[in-house]
């Protein structure tokens, strides 16, 4: 039961909107599958344009000891203001990016906006009509850092003054509004700070100087060296990294010594999460000694295989069918984990839930 539960935590950690709770609940079955999934592997056209699209002309400065060919290739470069931002932080840290625009159209999305509360879908109008913020429509991404939370979109229409009452504003270099309070009071934590940036990215984080970083590094102020996460790798609806401590975490209830060896092997975890049908997810997990790698590969394998089994013999058939579609890739250095949620399986599961 315990290796069971880890791949719930590892499920709830990748899978967005918590929809790996879906996998435990007893009231949907599996239809049987027409066609295997889809897993997200490489750019898309769309994704392609997309990418091209969000490129801008920033005055970006070079770090301190770059080249002078380093230093031309930034300043000639034109760059996705996102993914500078997010270099602001520099720990090793989990970074997830959610494709919020896109996400929001897709069938699993819209079965589990369906199944929303009336109460929240009610303080997000509230939340509107104060602010003119739309949660919906204004937010194209939502990038999450360590402590810090990027929102990047059209803000144009918000009205900052209802967004942030109660809180102390001040101008921040060229195209920033730094708002910050002592608290405690009804405007938020103790200590909370947002950086908003030319009505296009709002910046929240419980340390101001990170904040100020962001704008900094914007506007050409702070050294930047590359993207806090690569571009040619922004393709699915979610995609990011997961620290190797974190997934260490989810490892941590296994019967043998498969977390320490996770972590003694394993230096980046990327995922990619597509919903455009069903919900797929690929996690690439690699490391500098191959063989290393090889093991916990293996190690991760055999996990997959003994649930298998332990599902068929307790006559499982939704745990069952779920883990036909996990499999792990082993790449030679580095391995790749498949994991899917059907669609079906998404829409039996909410077909009669309560919105009141």
């Amino acid at each position: 039961m315990k290796h069971r539960r880890s791949i719930w935590i590892l499920l709830a950690l990748l899978l967005f909107l918590g929809a790996g709770w879906l996998m435990t609940s007893e009231f949907a079955s599996l239809s049987p599958r027409r066609r295997p999934p889809k897993f997200p592997s490489y750019m898309r056209q769309d994704e392609v344009v997309r990418m091209v699209n969000r490129k801008h002309a920033l005055m970006l400065k070079a770090w301190d000891s770059a080249t002078k060919a380093q230093r031309e290739n930034i300043e000639n470069q034109r760059f996705d203001p996102l993914l500078v931002a997010l270099s602001a932080v520099r720990t090793p840290r989990t970074l997830l990016i959610f494709e919020i625009a896109a996400l929001e159209k897709l069938p699993a999305v819209q079965s589990l906006l369906n199944c929303m509360p009336k109460k929240v879908k009610d303080r997000a109008l509230k939340f509107k009509d104060k602010t003119g913020i739309d949660p919906f429509t204004s937010i194209e991404r939502a990038a999450v850092a360590g402590d810090m939370l990027l929102l990047s979109g059209d803000f144009s229409g918000a009205n900052w003054g209802e967004t942030f009452s109660g809180f102390q504003s001040e101008p921040y270099g060229k195209d920033g509004m730094f708002y910050s309070h002592s608290g405690p009071n009804d405007a938020g934590p103790r200590g909370s700070s947002f950086l908003v940036w030319k009505d296009e990215m709002i910046v929240s984080t419980d340390d101001p100087e990170m904040a100020r970083r962001v704008v900094d590094l914007l506007e050409g102020r702070e050294g930047f060296e590359k993207e806090g996460f690569p571009e040619l790798d922004t393709y699915g609806q979610i995609y990011g990294e997961i620290s190797v401590k974190d997934a260490m975490e989810a490892l941590s209830d296994s019967k043998d010594d498969l977390a320490k060896r996770f972590g003694e092997a394993i230096s980046s975890v990327k995922i990619h999460v597509d919903a455009s049908e069903d919900v797929v997810m690929t996690a690439e997990m690699s490391g500098e000694d191959p063989d290393r790698v090889n093991d916990v590969a293996k190690s991760m394998g055999a996990a997959l295989s003994l649930l298998r089994v332990k599902a068929r013999s307790d006559e499982d058939r939704n745990f069952t069918e779920l883990l036909d579609y996990a499999r792990i890739h082993p790449e030679g250095g580095s391995f790749i984990l498949d994991l899917a949620l059907p669609l079906d399986f998404i829409q039996r599961s909410l077909s009669n839930c309560r919105t009141e």
